[in-house]
């Protein structure tokens, strides 16, 4: 009896979920600051 390790194999750098939350807050910041750049430009 065999354990293959292949499924065991520990990642390097940085998880998937940690990647997808990193890219939606910086969607998400880069939004308010372009809401907020507009507000201020509509006022000019």
């Amino acid at each position: 009896m065999t354990i293959e390790h292949s499924a065991v194999e520990t990642k390097r750098g940085l998880p998937t979920r940690y990647i997808i939350l990193l890219i939606i807050f910086i969607v998400t910041a880069v939004n308010y600051a372009d809401r907020a750049t507009l507000s201020i430009a509509g006022f000019l």
